[in-house]
């Protein structure tokens, strides 16, 4: 479960001099607080979407939010608003995430350059995750290579979502009966994807 929503980080608290509480009627006792909020993910911060202010006499404590302040103190709420930016880490969650694609795409680049040299140079304990005509995944295994041929045993069990084949990848699971490919045929397989991924412990 994706537990998400919105919090607010203090940015800012500064008295407004000059000021007079409409409820007490004291001067220079008003400050303005400013927060803005984030989006959250986990408890992660995101990124932020908005600020919000209110102000407190420190007399009387009365509160006001933006709406209800006179208009000198909105005027001022709004100045101080501009000025404050609030803090960098409501945006670490979107700079975990980029770094993560960033891995997530080099990863995939790396494993694109791996299997290009696995392919072109197969060996014995190679893992060939396939998909199979009638649509569902399967693997096969190399079990011998010659100068160009490969021998491979094929898994005993087909599954249809391409991204559990992992769970009939086992030794147990694989057929001892041994079939010829020629290596231009595996690399054409490879090439239109009927092959499309190769492990190699």
């Amino acid at each position: 479960m994706i537990i998400f929503g919105s919090r607010a980080a203090h940015v800012v608290t500064m008295p407004v001099r000059n000021s007079v509480c409409s409820s007490c009627s004291n001067s220079g006792t008003i400050n303005l607080s400013v927060f803005r909020n984030h989006f959250h993910v986990f408890w992660i911060p995101m990124f932020p979407y908005s600020k919000k202010g209110v102000s407190q006499c420190s007399h009387c404590k009365n509160v006001l939010t933006h709406k209800e302040m006179p208009e000198r103190l909105k005027n001022e709420y709004h100045k101080i608003k501009q000025e404050h930016k609030g803090p960098v880490w409501q945006f670490s969650g979107l700079v975990l995430l980029v770094f993560l694609i960033c891995f997530i795409a080099f990863q995939i680049n790396t494993d694109n350059k791996n299997e290009s040299l696995y392919i072109q140079s197969p060996a014995s304990g190679d893992v060939y995750y396939q998909k199979l005509p009638n649509g569902s995944y399967s693997t096969g295994k190399v079990v011998n290579v010659t100068n160009d041929s490969i021998y491979l045993v094929f898994n005993k069990f087909e599954i249809a979502k391409m991204s559990r084949v992992y769970k009939i990848d086992k030794e147990e699971n694989y057929a001892s009966e041994a079939f010829s490919i020629h290596i231009k045929d595996l690399k054409k397989m490879y090439e239109d994807n009927e092959i499309y991924r190769i492990k190699r412990d």
